[in-house]
C-alpha cells in the first residue's frame, strides 16, 4: 500500500493547477507532517506552498509551515539569482562566439512554469557539445567573477558528462557546462534531438538556446529514472504537468519520438507514476501506459519518499542490472588509468600543467574507486534496482513489451 504522505505529493505535482487546498486542510496531522517533509525534500516545497494556503494560514507557527514558507522564500531568491547568472553566463559566451543550450530546469522553469521559482534548481545545466565545453569552461574561468567548484573532485568523478562545475560568484550559482547528454539513457539521439528542436530566446543581450518542452521532458525523465534512483521523479511529474498543459497534439506525439530516442520505457514508468497519481495528459498516451512491470509505479512511488542521501548508502553490486558487460583486463586499465581528455581539461582549469593535472586527476581516481569499493557500489545503482534495470534495457517490443 502507498503511504498516503506519498500519494499525497504525487497527486500534488501532477496535478499542480488542481484544487488541493481542502484535502491538505483536512488531512491528519502525522500524514501533514510526512508531506510536508518529503516536499521539501524533493524540491516541492513551493509548490506545497501554493496549494495550502488555508493549512498554513491556520497553523503559521508550526514548524512545518515555517520550514515550508522559509524554503519557499529561498526559492523565489533563488530564482532571482539563477536568472541573474543565466543572464551573465550568455551574454560572456556570446561575446566569445559560443552558444549554449539551457537543458532541464534552467529551461523548463523560464519556458512551462507560471512562476519560475516553482521549479527550484540545484544549478544552471549547459549543453555545449564537443570541444567548444573546453573552450567555454576556459572563457569563463578567464574572468574572475568565475571559479571552479570546491567540491570538483567528488563531482567530475560522479558526472563524466560536464566539465568542472564552475561557481558564478556574482549570483551564487553553480553552472555545470555538458559537452554531452549522458549516455545511461538516451545519450546520442536525445542529444541531437535537443539540438536539433533548439531555439533563441533573449538572455540578457544575448540570444540563448532552448531546447523544445517534449525533448526537454524527455531529457528530464531519464534523468528521473538513471540517475538517481527515481527519486526525482515527483519533480518531473510537475514538469511534465506544465510543459503537456493543454497540449493535446504534443501529448499524442510523445510515444513516437521517445521510441525514436530510445525512452520509450523512461516514459512509460512516469506515465504509469502520474496515472496513478491521478493525473490526466497520461491516457492520451494509449498502449505506452499499460507497458510497465507490474507494480512499478507503486514502488516507484515508494522510492521517492527516500532520502537522497539513505539512497547513496543503500547501493549494491549487480553487474547484470548496472547493464555492465563481462570485464577484460586491458579495456579496465585503459578505463582506470586514461581520463577522458575533457575531464583532464577540468582539472588544468586550476592553473596545473598537464602532468600535474593528470597526477591529481589520477589520485582523485584513486580515492574514488576505493570509496566505491568499500561501500559496495561498483555499479552504483540505488534501491529499486529492478526498475532501473528494466528502463535502461532499451526501445521496447511493441507487442507484448
Amino acid at each position: 500500500m502507498i503511504d498516503p504522505a506519498v500519494l499525497a505529493l504525487a497527486r500534488l505535482c501532477a496535478d499542480p493547477e488542481g484544487d488541493h487546498d481542502t484535502a491538505l486542510a483536512e488531512m491528519d496531522e502525522r500524514t501533514w507532517r510526512r508531506l510536508a517533509a518529503m516536499a521539501c525534500g524533493v524540491r516541492a516545497a513551493p509548490l506545497l506552498v501554493r496549494a495550502a494556503p488555508f493549512r498554513l494560514a491556520r497553523e503559521a507557527l508550526s514548524p512545518e509551515s515555517v520550514r515550508l514558507m522559509a524554503l519557499e522564500r529561498e526559492a523565489r531568491i533563488e530564482s532571482l539569482r539563477h536568472s541573474a547568472a543565466l543572464v551573465r553566463v550568455s551574454d560572456r559566451l556570446s561575446a566569445a562566439g559560443i552558444r549554449a543550450i539551457a537543458l532541464k530546469g534552467a529551461a523548463i522553469a523560464r519556458c512551462s512554469y507560471p512562476e519560475p521559482h516553482l521549479r527550484p534548481m540545484v544549478d544552471l545545466d549547459l549543453l555545449i557539445p564537443g570541444e567548444a565545453a573546453a573552450q567555454a569552461h576556459r572563457v569563463l574561468l578567464a574572468d574572475r567573477d568565475y571559479s571552479v567548484h570546491p567540491g570538483v573532485l567528488d563531482q567530475v568523478w560522479d558526472n563524466p558528462e560536464h566539465l568542472a562545475p564552475i561557481v558564478d560568484g556574482g549570483a551564487s550559482v553553480t553552472i555545470e557546462i555538458h559537452w554531452r547528454v549522458g549516455a545511461a539513457i538516451g545519450g546520442e539521439a536525445l542529444q541531437n534531438e535537443i539540438v536539433r528542436s533548439a531555439q533563441s530566446d533573449m538572455a540578457g543581450n544575448a540570444a540563448l538556446l532552448f531546447p523544445s518542452a517534449s525533448a526537454n521532458l524527455l531529457h528530464l525523465m531519464a534523468n528521473a529514472c538513471a540517475k538517481d534512483g527515481l527519486i526525482s521523479t515527483m519533480i518531473v511529474l510537475a514538469d511534465a504537468a506544465y510543459a503537456l498543459r493543454g497540449d493535446e497534439p504534443a501529448i499524442r506525439s510523445l510515444p513516437d519520438r521517445a521510441s525514436r530516442l530510445g525512452l520509450d520505457r523512461a516514459l512509460s514508468l512516469v506515465a504509469a507514476v502520474a496515472h496513478d497519481a491521478g493525473a490526466d495528459w497520461p491516457r492520451l498516451l494509449g498502449p505506452v501506459l499499460e507497458t510497465p512491470p507490474p507494480g512499478s509505479a507503486e514502488r516507484a512511488m515508494a522510492l521517492m519518499a527516500v532520502p537522497r542521501e539513505v539512497a547513496r548508502r543503500q547501493r549494491i553490486v549487480d553487474r547484470k542490472a548496472g547493464g555492465s558487460q563481462p570485464v577484460r583486463a586491458g579495456a579496465f586499465v585503459r578505463r582506470a588509468f586514461a581520463p577522458d581528455p575533457l575531464a583532464l581539461e577540468s582539472f588544468r582549469g586550476q592553473g596545473r600543467t598537464r602532468i600535474a593535472a593528470y597526477l591529481a586527476w589520477l589520485v582523485d581516481r584513486t580515492r574514488q574507486a576505493g570509496a566505491a569499493l568499500v561501500e559496495r557500489r561498483l555499479h552504483g545503482i540505488s534501491k529499486g534496482v529492478d526498475i532501473v534495470a528494466w528502463v535502461r534495457a532499451g526501445p521496447m517490443e511493441r507487442e507484448g513489451a
